[in-house]
């Protein structure tokens, strides 16, 4: 799946959907298969777990990471060029993440630091999620040129289960702020 503007007014947006069981906005179910978004929105999705993207084994997440397609339209200055914002992943006893990844998949996030606009727009904004974390799974993660803020969690931003984060996540150019595991938002 490609998401992408032709249209610089017209920004895309994933908005309002809801699963039963797991990617509220995305779901991608094939391994090999990848979700690449440029300058996209998901906002106000909901799931149990994924509320905004559930990646099953083998598949990928790539958000303002590479490259415009030909046919895509860079997005206007002064607009969030990317947002993950006003998704929930929170139903029961244990509420699940926003982004969560199973077994060898990828989730990559922001332009890479040696490929970046030549001028400030790009990357991604994760604000205003509620979910057990805006991370879970066991993807491997790079983030780059991201603000992850005002999301409220019950628990870390990132929630790894198996493997060291520091083993799986590279992350540059990020500001995180105000996320507050345990309930709202500093």
């Amino acid at each position: 799946m490609q998401l992408y503007a032709t249209d610089a007014a017209l920004q895309p947006s994933i908005y309002g959907n809801s699963a039963s069981v797991a990617g509220g906005g995305i779901y991608v179910s094939t391994s090999n298969a990848k979700a690449r978004l440029w300058n996209a929105v998901l906002d106000g999705n909901d799931a149990p777990n994924g509320g905004a993207v559930y990646l099953a084994s083998g598949s990928g997440l790539e958000f303002d990471y590479d490259a415009l397609p030909a046919s895509a339209v860079p997005c206007t200055i002064g607009r969030d060029c990317g947002r993950i914002s006003n998704n929930t992943a929170a139903t029961g006893t244990t509420p699940g993440s926003i982004i969560y990844g199973e077994s060898n998949t990828t989730i990559q996030l922001g332009y890479l630091p040696m490929s970046p606009p030549a001028d400030a727009r790009g990357g991604v904004m994760i604000l205003k999620n509620t979910g057990g974390s805006v991370f879970d799974g066991s993807a491997t993660t790079q983030i780059h040129r991201t603000v992850i803020g005002s999301n409220t969690t019950s628990r870390d931003t990132r929630k790894r289960r198996d493997i060291p984060a520091s083993t799986l996540c590279t992350i540059s150019s990020v500001t995180s702020c105000a996320s507050a595991p345990g309930g709202t938002p500093k």
